[in-house]
């Protein structure tokens, strides 16, 4: 009877380690890129339906090639870890923050307004914007990230409104970086809260 009851236990904890890896990044433990993509397909039917509106947000970490050039792969990792971990504690609790791939994230905001949308970003921007991190020797180094946000118009698809928050991203990186772009129909504005503003 033990040695039933055992079997059963791994058996379903293996079954539960499998389905958490088939939705979830390894490395981060947000949602990958593939329930990203099926949740956002869903929250756009249900936007439809019911008239709320929906937006997206990509963004990425500054530069990211050169943190793992100068300070290794290790501390890259560790990055990735901590942008995760705001993005996921900086967004509501029906909200979706995911893993893109790489140094690439993207946030689903379901019924509510690119406004609001742009609030809860900002606050992520200024936080990892204060973080520091270790590198090997013992200095410490900081990273910034660009923001891209889209809010869902009447015939989009889903690849419709990724495109339209990449374009708000690339708009961000064009403008300097450290910084978040909101798309307003076919250009994008600078929402970002001045440095003389922030409030962590």
């Amino acid at each position: 009877m033990i040695g039933t009851l055992l079997d059963i236990t791994e058996r379903k904890r293996e079954e539960n380690r499998l389905a958490t890896a088939a939705t979830h990044d390894s490395l981060t433990g947000l949602a990958n890129r593939r329930y990203f993509s099926n949740e956002l397909e869903y929250a756009i039917r249900v936007s439809r339906e019911s008239g709320k509106p929906i937006g997206v947000c990509l963004c990425d970490i500054d530069r990211f090639k050169q943190v793992n050039d100068t300070h290794g792969h290790t501390a890259g990792d560790e990055v990735i870890q901590a942008f995760a971990r705001w993005l996921s504690e900086g967004v509501r609790r029906g909200d979706l923050a995911a893993r893109w791939g790489g140094d690439e994230f993207c946030i689903l905001f379901p019924a509510t307004s690119a406004e609001s949308d742009g609030l809860s970003v900002e606050r992520i921007r200024q936080k990892l914007a204060s973080l520091r991190f270790s590198a090997p020797g013992g200095s410490l180094f900081g990273v910034t990230g660009s923001f891209g946000i889209a809010e869902l118009d009447a015939g989009m698809s889903s690849e419709d409104l990724m495109e339209s928050a990449d374009r708000s991203l690339y708009a961000a990186k064009q403008r300097g970086r450290n910084c978040l772009m909101l798309s307003q129909g076919n250009q994008e504005a600078d929402v970002t809260t001045p440095a003389h503003e922030m409030h962590c």
